[in-house]
């Protein structure tokens, strides 16, 4: 079974788990390597391994990248690759949904499968719908996801089923619930620049100039779900800022944890670094009164 936490925003209770268990065994289909999607698979190997689950993985390799097999997630998930079970209970297929139906086509003979992805707007890409409808489940990382997929046209049952973090990155970040709008922490890079702390201000950053530099790690951040509106007209590149410089207007309240609670990747081929992202921050910038 995979534990998840569960915020609350009583302070006097403690987060508690989320439990998707399964009696039986998984066969896990999932990206290999460096990307964000892999990252967040090797995440749930590694604690259905930790939890004793019996589950192979078949790794799926798009790049040239590798796992680190000094660092603990990537080694439990390796040491389940291409397990040989007799029977298999459930299969998990965590890729893009394109990739879904041949997949599905292949293993007819489980009952139970279900896809696994993400995405960062509020809209899917038409030709995704499809093919997610083809799985009896299809699990996604937050809530705000699963709107998304209600509202794109998903009519498969939808689970929400966090990616895995740092055992105590939400208990830390949920002691500042009851005062903040926004709560990020630092993180430390991976993939092409390891190893890499970047500098952000840390405490409240209420008062801090977010023309500056965008100070929250998205993959860290917590929100208040009210509060959660991304503008579906930008290309998935510069939202996040976009939606931070709106609430930084709105004087909705900013924290970052001092702690180092994710891991969070870089790489020379990712969106943000894509060429011409800086005119585009420049312009984001202008289009909210800074004279950038």
């Amino acid at each position: 079974m995979i534990k998840h936490v569960k915020v609350t925003t009583d302070s006097t209770k403690k987060v508690r788990p989320v439990d998707f268990s399964l009696d039986g065994v998984i066969k896990y289909i999932g990206q290999s390597g460096t990307s964000g999607y892999a990252s967040a698979a090797k995440g749930y190997l590694a604690d259905y391994v930790l939890r004793n689950i019996p589950i192979t993985w078949n790794p799926l390799c798009f790049d040239n990248s590798t796992n680190d097999k000094g660092y603990y997630v990537d080694a439990l998930a390796e040491s389940v690759i291409n397990k040989s079970y007799s029977k298999y209970d459930r299969l998990i297929i965590h890729s893009t949904p394109d990739l879904w139906q041949s997949t599905v086509l292949q293993h007819k003979h489980i009952d139970d499968i279900v896809g696994y992805c993400a995405w960062e707007t509020s809209k899917l890409p038409d030709h995704w719908v499809k093919h997610i409808n083809l799985v009896s489940q299809v699990w996604v990382p937050s809530l705000f996801n699963k709107q998304s997929f209600i509202d794109s046209g998903v009519n498969t049952e939808i689970k929400v089923v966090p990616h895995i973090w740092h055992p105590q990155k939400l208990e830390v970040q949920a002691s500042q619930l009851d005062n903040y709008d926004v709560i990020g922490s630092r993180c430390v890079w991976f993939g092409d620049r390891p190893g890499i702390v970047p500098i952000i201000p840390t405490g409240d950053i209420s008062n801090f100039d977010f023309s500056m530099v965008n100070p929250i790690i998205n993959s860290s951040s917590i929100i208040k779900k009210e509060l959660c509106y991304w503008n579906s007209e930008l290309d998935g590149i510069i939202e996040d800022y976009d939606l931070w410089l709106r609430l930084r207007k709105q004087n909705k309240k900013f924290y970052n944890c001092n702690e180092i609670l994710i891991r969070h990747r870089i790489h020379s081929s990712s969106a943000f670094n894509s060429k011409g992202n800086n005119d585009k921050v420049k312009d984001l910038l202008i289009s909210h009164g800074y004279n950038s």
